[in-house]
Order: structure tokens, then sequence, then C-alpha cells
């Protein structure tokens, strides 16, 4: 668990698909297995062999082993799914660099859990969005979209990741395909939002805010499986309106976004909004709940 980390940290595109590839989980029986097996078939051969002292007490000893293996093999899951834990409790805390570091550290030890290996992978992944590594992100969910089927709930939500993660690296071309693949599935309402989300980010990375600007009342309805998330995308039509120099509107949509999200972390994540930095901000609703515990 205390593995050194890759220089660079964070990692590069290439150090996240070698490490992920280099520890892909093994499919096929693991040697303790076998060695396992092994032991019954000599316990038969000996049970067989005839009534001796050997045959009497060589079953109580198998038992005791196997009693050992199991309790043994028990302990090892637990910890294996504690260090997974710890790290998506990390990532939803929001602690991207910790929980990053937790799930590469973690990696190397699931290879007999292919489950465990592809949920630390997400992980990975998330996590180098959030950073900003877009290009090393891209990569995870790469490695990922190959092991899964095109129409997997987790597939899809991959995919729209990397589609607002290829906008991000300027590769417009690309998280258009991406967007028109994933407009033709069958999407939950999540996979929706997120969709809307990247649409709404290509319009203002490609200068499309006539379009933008025209509907932008139905987009509170359309992202609204995202949550807190959806104030990125308040965020992106504000500075659409900014971009027409409606600035009564841009404020409007401002305020919007920076009562679900502080104003600095939307503009971290999204540099096309730093052009909003003279609007007055929102109180974010946790800073409004603070401000009523204290009073």
């Amino acid at each position: 668990m205390n593995d050194p980390l890759p220089n660079p940290w964070p990692p590069t595109s290439r150090s996240v698909t070698g490490h992920l590839a280099a520890h892909a989980p093994v499919f096929k029986p693991h040697r303790r297995t076998l060695f396992v097996f092994g032991i019954f078939a000599l316990l038969l051969v000996v049970v067989l062999s005839g009534p001796s002292a050997l045959a009497l007490l060589l079953p109580w000893v198998v038992i005791g082993g196997l009693l050992f293996y199991v309790m043994r093999q028990r302990s090892t899951l637990r910890a294996v799914q504690s260090q997974v834990q710890r790290a998506g409790e990390l990532t939803m805390l929001r602690h991207h660099g910790k929980a990053l570091a937790e799930a590469w550290r973690a990696v190397p030890s699931l290879r007999q859990w292919p489950q465990f290996h592809a949920q630390t992978a997400m992980l990975i992944g998330a996590n180098l969005l959030a950073l900003r590594c877009y290009d090393a992100g891209i990569a995870a969910c790469d490695y990922l979209l190959k092991l899964m089927p095109p129409d997997h709930p987790a597939g899809q939500v991959l995919a729209l990741q990397r589609a607002s993660a290829l906008l991000h690296e300027e590769r417009l071309a690309d998280a258009d395909d991406a967007m028109r693949k994933a407009a033709q599935q069958e999407l939950n309402p999540l996979t929706a939002a997120m969709l809307a989300y990247a649409q709404t980010y290509q319009q203002v990375k490609t200068h499309q805010a006539d379009q933008l600007v025209g509907q932008p009342e139905a987009l509170p309805q359309r992202v609204r499986a995202l949550g807190y998330d959806a104030g990125y995308a308040y965020g992106l039509v504000a500075a659409a309106m900014h971009e027409r120099d409606d600035h009564d509107q841009a404020q409007r949509w401002w305020k919007l976004a920076t009562l679900l999200l502080p104003a600095s972390a939307i503009m971290n994540a999204l540099p096309e909004t730093r052009v909003l930095a003279a609007l007055a901000p929102a109180q974010t609703l946790a800073e409004a709940m603070e401000n009523d515990r204290r009073g």
C-alpha cells in the first residue's frame, strides 16, 4: 500500500495505460487454488489405499489447512475491499489527489478480483479528470471502454466523461463523434444529463452561442440529474450570454451557477467562464446552510 508513486505525478497517459495493463486481472486458476485441488487428490488417494494411521489423521490435517486458507483469503479480501472503499470515499469527498494515490496503489493487489480492478480503474480515471489531467483521464477511459460492451451503463458514463475531456483537450472532432454515438443510444437520466452538459460545452467551445442562448430555459431540466455539478452547465450559459453582451442574462445564469458551486471551482474547471470574474456570485447553498447554522 506504500509503493512509490510514479514520477511525474500525477501520472501521464502512458503511465496510466502501462500501470493498468501490467496489473490486469488474471483469468486463470490461481496457484493456491491448484494447490488445494492437489491436496484433495492426495487425500483421496490415501483414503482409498486402505485403513492406516495416516489415512485417519490426514483428513483432519487437511481440514485444518483448508480452514486456515479460507481465513487467510477472507482477510486478504477484506483488506482489498477496504482499500478500494477508502479510495471511493476520498473521491466522493473530492479529495482527488489522495483518492488517486490510494486507487493507484491498490491496483497491483487486485489481479484476482476483476470487479475491483475495473472499479479502481474507474476511480483513477474520475480523479484524473477532476484534477484536470485530461489526457491521462482519457487513457483510463479508453482502457476501460475496451473491456465493456458499448451499451453498458457504466460504459456510457465513461464515454461521456471522455467526450467532455476531449473538449478540454481541444480534440473537437473526436468529441463530436463520441457525442453523436452517445446520442444514438438509450440513455438513463444521468447519462442524458451528461450528454446535455457536453453538448453545452461544445457549443461554447465552438462559439455557437446563438444556438445555446436560443433555448437556455430547457437546460435546468436536462441537467438536473447532475446535482450540484449542474452549476458548471449554468456557468457555460452565463459565458455564452456574456459573449452576446447580454449582461443581465449573464448575471442571472451566473447567480444560478454559483448557488450550486463556488465561483472559483467553476472558473478553475472551465476557463471559458473566467470572463465572468467581475460578476457578483451568489452565496452557495452550502455557504447559506453554514451561515444559518452559525446564526
